[in-house]
Protein backbone atom coordinates (compact mmCIF):
# COMPACT_ATOMS: atom_id res chain seq x y z
CA UNK A 1 0.00 0.00 0.00
CA UNK A 2 1.61 3.43 -1.12
CA UNK A 3 1.70 6.05 2.01
CA UNK A 4 -0.86 7.81 0.41
CA UNK A 5 -3.26 5.30 0.97
CA UNK A 6 -1.90 4.06 4.28
CA UNK A 7 -2.50 7.81 5.72
CA UNK A 8 -5.47 7.57 4.40
CA UNK A 9 -7.03 4.46 5.76
CA UNK A 10 -5.41 5.46 9.52
CA UNK A 11 -7.78 8.78 9.18
CA UNK A 12 -10.39 6.99 8.40
CA UNK A 13 -9.51 4.60 11.18
CA UNK A 14 -9.40 7.13 14.09
CA UNK A 15 -12.73 8.62 12.84
CA UNK A 16 -14.56 4.67 14.33
CA UNK A 17 -15.94 4.83 17.89
CA UNK A 18 -14.07 1.59 18.09
CA UNK A 19 -11.72 0.12 21.13
CA UNK A 20 -8.69 -1.50 20.36
CA UNK A 21 -9.80 -4.99 21.98
CA UNK A 22 -13.02 -4.93 19.16
CA UNK A 23 -10.49 -3.72 16.52
CA UNK A 24 -8.40 -6.95 17.42
CA UNK A 25 -11.42 -9.05 17.10
CA UNK A 26 -12.14 -8.19 14.12
CA UNK A 27 -8.25 -9.25 13.09
CA UNK A 28 -8.81 -12.34 14.50
CA UNK A 29 -12.25 -13.33 13.44
CA UNK A 30 -10.73 -12.14 9.42
CA UNK A 31 -8.19 -14.43 9.61
CA UNK A 32 -11.06 -17.12 9.81
CA UNK A 33 -11.68 -19.09 6.65
CA UNK A 34 -15.77 -19.00 7.86
CA UNK A 35 -15.93 -15.44 8.45
CA UNK A 36 -14.47 -14.24 5.29
CA UNK A 37 -16.78 -16.37 3.33
CA UNK A 38 -19.58 -14.91 5.72
CA UNK A 39 -18.45 -11.63 4.99
CA UNK A 40 -18.24 -12.03 1.30
CA UNK A 41 -21.77 -13.65 1.35
CA UNK A 42 -23.41 -10.24 2.97
CA UNK A 43 -21.28 -8.13 0.39
CA UNK A 44 -23.08 -10.50 -2.72
CA UNK A 45 -26.15 -10.30 -0.77
CA UNK A 46 -26.23 -6.40 -0.25
CA UNK A 47 -25.14 -5.41 -4.06
CA UNK A 48 -27.97 -7.93 -5.18
CA UNK A 49 -30.13 -5.59 -7.20
CA UNK A 50 -33.24 -7.27 -6.13
CA UNK A 51 -32.02 -7.17 -2.44
CA UNK A 52 -31.21 -3.81 -2.86
CA UNK A 53 -35.31 -3.12 -4.48
CA UNK A 54 -36.38 -4.54 -1.27
CA UNK A 55 -34.57 -3.27 1.45
CA UNK A 56 -35.43 0.23 -0.20
CA UNK A 57 -39.28 -0.81 -0.36
CA UNK A 58 -39.00 -2.17 3.43
CA UNK A 59 -37.18 1.42 4.29
CA UNK A 60 -39.66 3.69 2.95
CA UNK A 61 -42.56 1.85 4.69
CA UNK A 62 -40.31 2.31 7.99
CA UNK A 63 -39.79 6.11 7.21
CA UNK A 64 -43.51 6.16 6.06
CA UNK A 65 -44.66 5.25 9.57
CA UNK A 66 -42.34 7.73 11.18
CA UNK A 67 -43.84 10.78 8.94
CA UNK A 68 -41.44 10.82 6.18
CA UNK A 69 -41.74 10.57 2.72
CA UNK A 70 -38.46 9.44 0.87
CA UNK A 71 -37.42 8.91 -2.87
CA UNK A 72 -34.49 7.06 -3.64
CA UNK A 73 -32.33 9.07 -6.31
CA UNK A 74 -29.58 6.85 -7.96
CA UNK A 75 -27.86 9.35 -10.37
CA UNK A 76 -26.74 8.11 -14.26
CA UNK A 77 -23.78 9.36 -15.54
CA UNK A 78 -23.08 11.79 -17.81
CA UNK A 79 -20.45 13.70 -17.91
CA UNK A 80 -17.32 15.27 -15.53
CA UNK A 81 -16.16 18.36 -14.93
CA UNK A 82 -12.32 18.53 -13.24
CA UNK A 83 -11.08 21.65 -11.21
CA UNK A 84 -9.67 22.40 -7.83
CA UNK A 85 -11.45 23.72 -4.56
CA UNK A 86 -9.99 25.95 -2.09
CA UNK A 87 -7.07 26.28 -4.29
CA UNK A 88 -5.23 22.97 -3.34
CA UNK A 89 -7.49 20.09 -3.67
CA UNK A 90 -8.34 18.04 -6.48
CA UNK A 91 -11.90 17.85 -7.21
CA UNK A 92 -14.51 16.36 -9.64
CA UNK A 93 -18.17 16.58 -10.45
CA UNK A 94 -19.97 14.00 -11.87
CA UNK A 95 -23.03 15.83 -14.05
CA UNK A 96 -25.77 13.27 -13.68
CA UNK A 97 -29.63 13.10 -14.22
CA UNK A 98 -32.57 10.95 -12.41
CA UNK A 99 -35.64 10.81 -13.42
CA UNK A 100 -37.07 11.55 -9.84
CA UNK A 101 -35.91 15.14 -10.32
CA UNK A 102 -38.55 17.57 -11.49
CA UNK A 103 -37.93 18.85 -14.77
CA UNK A 104 -36.92 21.97 -16.38
CA UNK A 105 -39.29 24.38 -17.13
CA UNK A 106 -39.21 27.98 -18.93
CA UNK A 107 -41.87 31.24 -19.07
CA UNK A 108 -41.86 33.53 -21.94
CA UNK A 109 -40.34 37.19 -20.46
CA UNK A 110 -40.00 39.92 -22.80
CA UNK A 111 -37.96 38.45 -25.93
CA UNK A 112 -36.34 35.76 -24.05
CA UNK A 113 -37.48 32.68 -21.80
CA UNK A 114 -37.11 32.60 -18.04
CA UNK A 115 -35.74 28.85 -17.14
CA UNK A 116 -36.41 26.75 -13.66
CA UNK A 117 -33.84 24.30 -13.92
CA UNK A 118 -34.33 21.64 -10.41
CA UNK A 119 -31.47 19.75 -9.15
CA UNK A 120 -29.95 18.11 -6.31
CA UNK A 121 -26.31 18.31 -4.74
CA UNK A 122 -24.79 15.19 -2.79
CA UNK A 123 -21.94 16.04 -0.97
CA UNK A 124 -18.56 15.41 -1.08
CA UNK A 125 -16.73 11.91 -0.88
CA UNK A 126 -13.08 10.88 -0.65
CA UNK A 127 -11.98 9.28 -3.98
CA UNK A 128 -8.58 8.58 -5.56
CA UNK A 129 -6.77 9.89 -9.00
CA UNK A 130 -5.19 7.93 -11.46
CA UNK A 131 -2.40 8.35 -9.27
CA UNK A 132 -3.83 6.93 -6.36
CA UNK A 133 -3.60 10.85 -4.66
CA UNK A 134 -7.16 12.10 -2.70
CA UNK A 135 -9.61 14.01 -4.48
CA UNK A 136 -13.09 15.23 -4.18
CA UNK A 137 -15.77 14.23 -5.76
CA UNK A 138 -19.54 15.64 -5.88
CA UNK A 139 -22.51 14.74 -7.78
CA UNK A 140 -24.84 17.15 -9.06
CA UNK A 141 -28.17 15.60 -10.49
CA UNK A 142 -30.81 17.14 -13.19
CA UNK A 143 -33.57 15.69 -14.79
CA UNK A 144 -32.85 13.76 -17.97
CA UNK A 145 -34.41 17.01 -20.54
CA UNK A 146 -31.90 19.15 -18.66
CA UNK A 147 -29.04 17.22 -19.78
CA UNK A 148 -30.85 17.05 -22.90
CA UNK A 149 -31.13 20.87 -23.27
CA UNK A 150 -27.18 21.32 -22.28
CA UNK A 151 -26.20 18.96 -25.05
CA UNK A 152 -27.95 20.86 -27.76
CA UNK A 153 -27.32 24.44 -26.63
CA UNK A 154 -24.30 25.49 -25.47
CA UNK A 155 -25.46 28.33 -23.33
CA UNK A 156 -27.79 26.13 -21.52
CA UNK A 157 -24.92 23.81 -20.62
CA UNK A 158 -23.02 27.00 -19.59
CA UNK A 159 -26.01 27.47 -17.04
CA UNK A 160 -26.28 23.92 -15.91
CA UNK A 161 -22.29 24.33 -15.02
CA UNK A 162 -22.93 27.58 -13.81
CA UNK A 163 -25.37 26.02 -11.33
CA UNK A 164 -23.67 23.36 -10.43
CA UNK A 165 -20.37 25.43 -9.34
CA UNK A 166 -22.34 27.87 -7.78
CA UNK A 167 -24.71 25.55 -5.50
CA UNK A 168 -21.56 23.54 -4.33
CA UNK A 169 -19.78 26.92 -3.09
CA UNK A 170 -22.73 27.49 -1.34
CA UNK A 171 -23.71 24.72 0.33
CA UNK A 172 -20.77 23.33 1.44
CA UNK A 173 -18.64 26.49 1.92
CA UNK A 174 -16.06 25.73 0.04
CA UNK A 175 -14.41 27.59 -3.02
CA UNK A 176 -14.01 26.28 -6.66
CA UNK A 177 -11.74 26.88 -9.45
CA UNK A 178 -13.91 27.89 -12.07
CA UNK A 179 -11.47 29.17 -14.88
CA UNK A 180 -9.26 25.85 -15.16
CA UNK A 181 -12.68 23.27 -15.94
CA UNK A 182 -11.18 20.36 -17.47
CA UNK A 183 -13.25 17.74 -18.97
CA UNK A 184 -11.64 14.18 -18.18
CA UNK A 185 -13.34 11.91 -21.09
CA UNK A 186 -14.59 9.29 -18.31
CA UNK A 187 -19.05 9.69 -17.33
CA UNK A 188 -18.23 9.24 -13.49
CA UNK A 189 -15.88 9.26 -11.16
CA UNK A 190 -16.23 6.86 -8.62
CA UNK A 191 -18.63 4.61 -7.48
CA UNK A 192 -22.45 5.26 -7.88
CA UNK A 193 -23.91 6.33 -4.46
CA UNK A 194 -27.91 6.57 -3.70
CA UNK A 195 -28.79 9.57 -2.23
CA UNK A 196 -32.40 9.82 -0.66
CA UNK A 197 -34.51 13.03 0.06
CA UNK A 198 -36.73 12.88 2.51
CA UNK A 199 -39.72 15.00 3.01
CA UNK A 200 -42.55 15.22 5.61
CA UNK A 201 -45.34 12.77 4.73
CA UNK A 202 -48.91 14.12 3.72
CA UNK A 203 -50.63 13.50 7.21
CA UNK A 204 -53.95 12.58 5.22
CA UNK A 205 -52.08 9.71 3.39
CA UNK A 206 -52.25 7.10 6.78
CA UNK A 207 -49.95 4.12 5.96
CA UNK A 208 -52.31 0.91 5.94
CA UNK A 209 -52.67 -1.08 9.64
CA UNK A 210 -50.29 -4.04 9.31
CA UNK A 211 -50.61 -7.21 11.28
CA UNK A 212 -49.41 -7.96 14.79
CA UNK A 213 -46.00 -9.95 13.58
CA UNK A 214 -45.70 -7.96 10.99
CA UNK A 215 -45.12 -4.93 13.33
CA UNK A 216 -43.46 -6.68 15.91
CA UNK A 217 -40.79 -7.51 12.95
CA UNK A 218 -40.39 -3.95 11.03
CA UNK A 219 -39.90 -2.40 15.25
CA UNK A 220 -36.75 -4.42 15.44
CA UNK A 221 -35.81 -3.04 11.96
CA UNK A 222 -36.82 0.40 12.74
CA UNK A 223 -34.79 0.05 16.14
CA UNK A 224 -31.88 -1.10 14.14
CA UNK A 225 -32.33 1.69 11.63
CA UNK A 226 -32.84 4.48 13.91
CA UNK A 227 -29.99 3.47 15.62
CA UNK A 228 -27.74 4.19 12.82
CA UNK A 229 -29.09 7.56 11.81
CA UNK A 230 -28.80 8.71 15.10
CA UNK A 231 -25.31 7.80 14.66
CA UNK A 232 -25.37 9.87 11.04
CA UNK A 233 -27.19 12.77 11.10
CA UNK A 234 -23.83 14.89 11.20
CA UNK A 235 -22.57 13.76 8.19
CA UNK A 236 -21.85 15.60 4.84
CA UNK A 237 -24.84 17.95 3.61
CA UNK A 238 -26.47 17.62 0.35
CA UNK A 239 -28.65 20.24 -1.56
CA UNK A 240 -31.44 20.59 -3.55
CA UNK A 241 -32.19 23.44 -5.75
CA UNK A 242 -33.69 24.87 -9.28
CA UNK A 243 -31.52 27.46 -11.37
CA UNK A 244 -33.37 29.96 -13.65
CA UNK A 245 -32.25 31.85 -16.36
CA UNK A 246 -33.75 34.87 -18.15
CA UNK A 247 -33.86 38.05 -20.03
CA UNK A 248 -33.15 40.89 -18.20
CA UNK A 249 -31.79 39.27 -14.76
CA UNK A 250 -30.40 40.26 -11.08
CA UNK A 251 -29.58 37.58 -8.99
CA UNK A 252 -32.28 36.96 -6.21
CA UNK A 253 -31.85 33.35 -5.99
CA UNK A 254 -32.74 31.51 -8.99
CA UNK A 255 -29.92 30.72 -11.80
CA UNK A 256 -30.84 32.88 -14.85
CA UNK A 257 -30.42 33.43 -18.44
CA UNK A 258 -31.47 34.79 -21.80
CA UNK A 259 -30.97 35.57 -25.07
CA UNK A 260 -30.21 38.91 -24.88
CA UNK A 261 -28.54 38.70 -21.24
CA UNK A 262 -25.39 41.34 -20.44
CA UNK A 263 -22.07 39.49 -19.40
CA UNK A 264 -21.09 40.76 -15.96
CA UNK A 265 -18.61 38.97 -13.93
CA UNK A 266 -18.56 35.79 -15.41
CA UNK A 267 -16.57 34.62 -18.52
CA UNK A 268 -19.51 33.04 -20.21
CA UNK A 269 -21.07 35.37 -23.75
CA UNK A 270 -24.64 36.20 -22.99
CA UNK A 271 -24.72 34.52 -19.68
CA UNK A 272 -24.60 35.66 -16.13
CA UNK A 273 -25.08 32.97 -13.58
CA UNK A 274 -25.35 32.95 -9.81
CA UNK A 275 -27.16 30.83 -7.09
CA UNK A 276 -29.54 30.98 -4.77
CA UNK A 277 -31.70 28.93 -1.76
CA UNK A 278 -35.33 29.49 -0.49
CA UNK A 279 -36.36 27.02 2.85
CA UNK A 280 -38.39 24.42 2.03
CA UNK A 281 -40.34 21.12 3.64
CA UNK A 282 -37.89 18.85 2.29
CA UNK A 283 -34.53 16.78 3.52
CA UNK A 284 -32.47 14.89 1.66
CA UNK A 285 -29.91 11.97 2.85
CA UNK A 286 -27.45 10.70 1.08
CA UNK A 287 -27.41 6.79 1.20
CA UNK A 288 -27.49 5.35 4.17
CA UNK A 289 -26.11 8.26 6.24
CA UNK A 290 -25.48 12.16 5.22
CA UNK A 291 -28.08 14.66 5.96
CA UNK A 292 -28.67 17.33 3.31
CA UNK A 293 -30.24 20.38 2.73
CA UNK A 294 -33.08 21.49 0.40
CA UNK A 295 -32.91 25.36 -1.53
CA UNK A 296 -34.30 26.92 -4.89
CA UNK A 297 -31.25 28.39 -7.06
CA UNK A 298 -31.91 31.61 -9.24
CA UNK A 299 -29.06 32.86 -11.80
CA UNK A 300 -29.44 36.51 -13.12
CA UNK A 301 -27.42 39.30 -13.53
CA UNK A 302 -25.20 40.93 -10.71
CA UNK A 303 -24.21 38.57 -7.68
CA UNK A 304 -26.42 39.16 -5.03
CA UNK A 305 -27.57 35.76 -4.12
CA UNK A 306 -27.92 34.21 -0.37
CA UNK A 307 -28.50 30.53 0.51
CA UNK A 308 -31.09 29.44 2.88
CA UNK A 309 -30.31 26.07 4.86
CA UNK A 310 -33.49 24.15 5.41
CA UNK A 311 -33.67 22.59 9.23
CA UNK A 312 -37.08 19.90 8.92
CA UNK A 313 -36.34 17.60 12.09
CA UNK A 314 -38.05 14.44 12.88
Amino acid sequence: MSSTSSDFASSKLEDLNITHDELNSIGEALKKEEFRKLLCDYVEEIQNPENRKLYEEELTELERQRGVDITFVTPKACFVVKTSSNGTAKTFINICSNENIARPTSTRQGTGLNWQVPYVLAPARLDYDKKQEKCNVYDVVFHPDSIELGKKSKDFKQLLLDTALNGIEQSFKVTLDKVNLKYPNIPFKGSVHPTVLRRKADPSKKPAKEPEDDRREDDLVQKSYNNKTENNRNGGVASQGNSQQNENSHQNGNSQKNRNSHQNGNSLQNDSISSDKQQNNSICNEHPNDSVLNGHCTNTKGLNGHTSFIGVTN
